[in-house]
């Protein structure tokens, strides 16, 4: 599986831009790609960055020692938590590790599926490792209210500078089963973009 540059890697990301690149991707991946499935076609409603680098060192990365696709980019790295869609990169005496988890999707039917687990049971099901994938990444636009706030379940081990990191993006925000799958509207206050109706 590929995902043609979603996230293009020409430099390192440092302070000063990761913010706003983790914004940019978010709107764009929220509101104009979706996952096909056969006939199936998975909209992000809910997702969370998570960066590492020797400047950047988010305490609850998965990959902490820099062995796994979390080191690449467009990739998928499958975890016990469910999978992310990779951005890392290798440098010659360094590696950049990230990842943007998918905790929630919508079919076809606005059914959702709410959970990282459940979202990646949802896409692999029947799916073998190690095969060609029968799932893409396509463009298809959609109308999103997007928000932002802090990550969702991530435990006391780590530090509060980055359990408060506003690095979640959910859509949807008044769906009943969003709310049970983390924090409710009060908690994500900043409405980051929305599309112009027709």
């Amino acid at each position: 599986m590929t995902f043609d540059n979603l996230i293009k890697r020409k430099e390192h990301l440092n302070s000063n831009n990761l913010d706003a690149i983790f914004e940019s991707v978010a709107v764009d991946l929220m509101s104009n790609y979706c996952f096909k499935k056969n006939n199936e076609k998975y909209f992000f409603t809910e997702i969370e960055f998570y960066f590492w680098s020797p400047e950047f060192k988010d305490d609850f990365i998965h990959d902490k020692k820099g062995t796994t696709s979390q080191c690449e980019s467009n990739k998928i790295y499958h975890h016990y938590s469910g999978f992310d869609i990779t951005f890392g990169k290798r440098f010659e005496n360094y590696t950049e590790r990230g990842g943007i988890l998918l905790r929630g999707l919508k079919n076809n039917q606005f059914e959702f599926i709410c959970g990282p687990l459940k979202c990646s049971n949802e896409i692999f099901s029947g799916v073998t490792l190690g095969e060609n994938y029968s799932i893409r990444l396509t463009k298809e636009k959609s109308n999103p209210r997007i928000f932002k706030g802090p990550r969702y379940g991530l435990g006391q081990n780590g530090s509060l500078e980055w359990r408060s990191k506003k690095y979640r993006f959910i859509t949807d925000i008044s769906n009943t089963n969003q709310k049970a799958s983390g924090k409710t509207k009060s908690d994500m206050e900043e409405v980051i973009y929305q599309t112009n109706s027709k």
